[in-house]
């Protein structure tokens, strides 16, 4: 079963193009996720893998990037749960406006426990791109 989250629009007192090329490098992404949750940190510029801590391993791929608006991150082939992870980025003048869509594909029973756990991620996401320096 699939079902998407979408995030909060959070202002970002950052051009779209800063956005962009900080998060278009997974170098750069581990900064967003909660250090609590993770553990097992690895990165090239378009991969990564890490735990998150007493569920599941993942992997995700940079899948597709439109300059300055939008970062299409994918879990890997053969993960035990498939995502999408699409930031979007509009531009407001020297400032930007971000959102975290998530869908993910869980059974029924799986979604009814993960679903405010990656809520709370969705949202967390796009304030840490607001409270990140780059």
């Amino acid at each position: 079963m699939s079902f998407t989250i979408e995030s909060k629009k959070q202002e970002v007192g950052k051009k779209d193009n800063r956005i962009f090329s900080f998060l278009s490098n997974f170098n750069h992404f581990q900064h967003l996720l909660p250090d609590d949750k993770i553990e097992n940190w690895r990165c090239t510029d378009n991969e990564c893998w890490f735990t998150l801590k007493g569920w599941t391993e993942m992997n995700l791929l940079i899948k597709t990037k439109k300059e300055n608006n939008l970062i299409h991150f994918q879990s890997a082939p053969g993960s035990r749960f498939p995502v999408d992870l699409l930031l979007y980025i509009n531009s407001i003048g020297e400032k930007s406006i971000c959102q975290v869509v998530l869908t993910v594909q869980l059974s029924a029973a799986l979604k009814m426990l993960a679903k405010k756990p990656l809520e709370n991620f969705a949202n967390s996401l796009v304030e840490k791109i607001d409270s990140n320096t780059f």
